[in-house]
C-alpha cells in the first residue's frame, strides 16, 4: 500500500476538485465526487478522533 504524507493528500483531493470543475463528462465527475467523499470521511474521522470528546448516547 502507498503511503501519502498530509501535503500529497492535500495536492491529490485539489486535483480532483479542479477535475471535477473542468471535467464535462458526467461519469468522470462522479468518480472524482466519490473520491473526494472519500477524503472527507477521513477528515472527519480524524477530526473527531482528535478532539477529546466522546458521547454515550445509549442513555
Amino acid at each position: 500500500m502507498i503511503s501519502f504524507s498530509k501535503q500529497d493528500e492535500v495536492i491529490v483531493e485539489q486535483a480532483l476538485r479542479l477535475a471535477s470543475i473542468n471535467s464535462t463528462d458526467y461519469h468522470e465527475i462522479e468518480q472524482y465526487q466519490r473520491v473526494l467523499k472519500k477524503f472527507a470521511q477521513q477528515t472527519d474521522s480524524l477530526i473527531a478522533e482528535e478532539d477529546g470528546f466522546r458521547f454515550d448516547y445509549d442513555d
